[in-house]
């Protein structure tokens, strides 16, 4: 079936293509190889990416958890509470239909709507994990800055060349 063909994975978003610039570094120090092609499932956004978005969430994580009511906290928490919502369920559904089997996915239960189940290609999901990480991402680097205009500078300066060459 085309949805099972075109399914994401954890290694969609977690490896990077063989033909990107990262890929043998990523090959040497993690001993995975690279995703072969088929852009369809190559889904990686990069590590550094990942990262600001793990920081992202800890923040969200931590202010929801602290609930000290001020105003620019509870926005933070809004739409940071959005964008990880939205990105698990993308991952859920860009993961695709159950193989036989096991146990049913989300995938499987909105391809039987009559309107949602044209969707053919799970891994087209994948954009709204972008979207999410990129959210995310955004919270992280919003953490970083809160450390001081020169820790912010001397930040950007470093991840702005890694992020680009990822």
């Amino acid at each position: 079936e085309v949805a099972r063909l075109y399914s994401a994975d954890a290694g969609s978003y977690l490896q990077p293509p063989e033909d990107g610039l990262t890929a043998a570094l990523v090959t040497r120090l993690t001993q995975v190889p690279a995703r072969p092609g088929g852009y369809e499932r190559v889904q990686f956004m990069g590590w550094l990416t990942l990262l600001l978005a793990l920081v992202g969430t800890a923040r969200i994580l931590f202010l929801a958890a602290a609930r000290d009511g001020h105003r620019d906290h509870a926005d933070e928490v809004v739409w940071g509470g959005y964008f990880l919502l939205l990105g698990v369920m993308a991952v859920a559904l860009s993961i695709g239909p159950a193989v036989d089997g096991e146990f049913p996915r989300l995938f499987d239960a909105i391809s039987r709507v009559p309107v949602l189940g044209m969707f053919r290609v799970p891994a087209r999901f994948a954009v709204l994990v972008t979207l999410a990480v990129a959210g995310l991402s955004a919270l992280g680097v919003a953490q970083f800055l809160k450390l001081g205009r020169r820790a912010g500078t001397i930040g950007a300066a470093v991840l702005v060349p890694v992020l680009l060459a990822e």
